[in-house]
């Protein structure tokens, strides 16, 4: 259990407003698009500009949440999570199954993860996101997370780092809630190492 109990309870607080936030964001984006359709402009076009939108206000800083600001609270979520007890790993995945906003940001957060591992060769960004990969469990796109650990595994083989025992410890910490594929987060890590998805990547490089 982390010194600071009081931590972890502020991270989940700080990533449920965050969540909130990305909802009411996506909402209006929603809202724009559909009164685009209503006044005639066909979806093939609506939806390709509600996403032009989107780029625009994050590239003219119009967003709701920090996006750096985010990812440090997910590392550190993490880092706290790697550490608990199971009854409280089990709460962290049940507040989290209701933050889909933030759990989409999960896989970008691994591929970040990933690059750092290979810029640093330091093997923490490789149990952060494992870590993470086990808190997120697929339940948003399996096949997402399957490229994100992907990703986690070349790195730490280029830094040198022999992956396979992680992964299964990363397995141990991570739920067995199944999704609509009766797909669990615990079965994807344990399944990863021998999956069509990492043999080929190993075989293209």
């Amino acid at each position: 259990m982390p010194d600071n109990a009081g931590r972890l309870n502020e991270l989940l607080a700080a990533l449920a407003d965050a969540n909130g936030r990305l909802r009411d964001w996506q909402v209006e984006l929603n809202a724009h698009m559909r009164k685009q359709m209503a006044e005639g402009v066909p979806a093939k076009d609506a939806i390709p500009a509600m996403i032009e939108r989107q780029r625009a206000q994050i590239a003219e800083g119009e967003v709701p949440v920090d996006h750096a600001r985010l990812d440090e609270h997910l590392i550190e979520l993490a880092e706290c999570y790697a550490q608990l007890p199971d009854a409280e790993r089990e709460r962290v995945r049940s507040e989290l199954s209701e933050m889909r906003q933030v759990r989409s940001q999960i896989y970008g957060t691994i591929h970040s993860m990933a690059r750092r591992l290979r810029e640093t060769r330091d093997d923490r960004w490789l149990d952060a996101g494992l870590a993470l990969a086990a808190i997120e469990g697929g339940r948003i796109d399996f096949r997402d997370l399957y490229v994100a650990l992907g990703e986690l595994w070349l790195a730490a083989e280029a830094a040198r780092i022999r992956p396979r025992k992680r992964f299964t410890k990363a397995a141990e910490m991570a739920g067995e809630e199944r999704d609509s594929l009766n797909h669990s987060g615990r079965n994807l890590l344990l399944a990863f190492p021998r999956s069509a998805h990492l043999h080929s990547i190993k075989q293209k490089r």
